[in-house]
């Protein structure tokens, strides 16, 4: 018994000092400019996404299909766990994947709309939220942060 107290202790130690359960909110509007909506069309639709670099997978905020006359402004609220350090908040405009194509809700969120990130999107914007937190130190934090997009070169 007594030779597994030091693997006990150390196991707690190494628990202790490295686990990180703390919770992380990010809260933000993602502002569409018509000329960002104009990019896409009924038959080539595009979806505006965004999400945290440490966490909290890619959310599909809207389906754009170029109907809209006016900029337009969409909410989002990241959660996840983890810890609160500098990092990069990214949104992104890209075509709606072609298997959805005919599914898709103009000015709406289709969960059939989704599917994995493209590399060639047309518009993007980030933004750097916790500023000035350096790892080391793990804890609980939460933010706003607004992005607007801007069409790629």
């Amino acid at each position: 018994m007594n030779s597994r107290l030091p693997f006990i202790s150390a196991c707690f130690l190494f628990l202790s000092t490295t686990a990180c359960e703390q919770a992380v909110s990010i809260q933000g509007q993602v502002q569409v400019p018509l000329e960002v909506q104009r990019l896409f069309s009924r038959e080539r639709p595009g979806r505006v996404v965004a999400w945290w670099e440490h966490g909290g997978g890619p959310q599909h905020l809207i389906t754009l299909c170029g109907e809209d006359t006016a900029n337009l402004s969409t909410p989002f609220q990241i959660t996840s766990f983890g810890c609160v350090w500098e990092s990069v908040v990214v949104a992104m405009a890209d075509l709606v994947p072609a298997a959805s194509v005919a599914t898709v809700t103009c000015g709406g969120v289709d969960s059939t709309t989704g599917g994995a990130l493209r590399t060639d999107a047309l518009a993007e914007a980030e933004a750097i939220v916790f500023a000035g937190k350096k790892s080391g130190s793990c804890r609980s934090g939460e933010t706003t942060v607004s992005l607007t997009l801007a069409v790629k070169p």
